[in-house]
């Protein structure tokens, strides 16, 4: 829904938005992967080849995704352990597609019995592993914030806790079991993916000072504004003065959208769009993972 243009935003930074704070999220692995084996070990034998909105895979293979996520991050962070990574970032995404594809492929073999093991023991070695890091330390890049461009570890751990939330969340769909809408992990995760907007506006300049802001409405809900400084767009919290372009979005919408469950015009339809309609659109394009 479109409105009228709305004016630059002033040179300096309105009061009412806030530098972001770092999003601490190592208290909530524990309960996502709780959830996840719970909700696993009640499936039926055909809850686990359920088709989900991931092409081509079913349940188990979300779950033996997961699987891959937990002990590679062991084995890279954890063990030091580098052999088989990419060095550089040409085509990464099909370099990533193409791992998980050989993962997924080799795992069918296994039983959801071991599945559900190799998850208990990834999710409490990982948690251990996570509680040893400083999260305001420098780390490695988050791809879909930063770039190649280091990250606090901060940020790498939330970007992990949305991987392992969102596929959680392709599972709920695929058997229809209730959403994983608690605000304690859905705020977290809310907050961490706006963190890709910056990089949604990389090749954008604006004048300095203008405002995008994004509107996320729902219980998990919140308000933030990407504004030019200098030749970058920082991230805040809060609302703009005078923001050049807006969107409004639901909760649900937002979360599907930037993990592509839905596509960017389905978002448009459902969203409210206001100012440089150009740049709202751009807002929509925004993705938080890689795939």
């Amino acid at each position: 829904m479109a409105g009228r243009p709305s004016r630059l935003g002033c040179e300096n930074r309105p009061p009412m938005l806030r530098p972001v704070e770092p999003i601490l999220v190592v208290g909530l692995f524990r309960i996502e992967r709780a959830c996840l084996l719970e909700l696993l070990t009640s499936l039926d034998p055909p809850g686990w080849v359920a088709p989900t909105v991931c092409t081509g895979w079913a349940v188990r293979d979300i779950a033996a995704h997961l699987v891959a996520d937990d002990l590679g991050r062991l084995s890279r962070s954890r063990d030091g352990h580098v052999t088989g990574l990419r060095t550089d970032r040409a085509d990464l995404v099909s370099f990533v597609n193409a791992q998980n594809e050989a993962w997924v492929e080799a795992m069918r073999r296994i039983s959801p019995r071991i599945l559900l093991t190799l998850l208990e023991l990834g999710g409490r070695e990982t948690l251990e592993h996570f509680e040893t890091l400083d999260p305001l330390a420098m780390g490695g890049p988050v791809w879909w914030a930063t770039g190649d461009d280091p990250a606090p570890v901060w940020l790498d751990l939330a970007r992990e806790l949305t991987e392992r939330w969102h596929h959680q969340q392709q599972i709920r769909d695929a058997v229809r079991a209730p959403s994983l809408d608690d605000p304690n992990l859905l705020r977290p995760v809310l907050a961490t993916f706006a963190h890709a907007l910056p990089r949604t506006f990389r090749d954008v300049g604006l004048p300095e000072g203008a405002a995008i802001e994004l509107a996320v409405v729902g219980e998990s809900g919140r308000a933030w504004s990407i504004v030019r400084t200098g030749d970058e767009w920082l991230l805040h919290e809060g609302r703009a003065a005078a923001p050049h372009a807006a969107v409004e979005i639901g909760q649900e919408d937002f979360w599907r959208l930037v993990t592509k469950g839905i596509r960017p015009e389905v978002a448009e339809r459902r969203a409210r769009l206001s100012g440089d309609i150009g740049m709202a659109r751009l807002m929509l394009t925004s993705v938080a993972i890689i795939g």
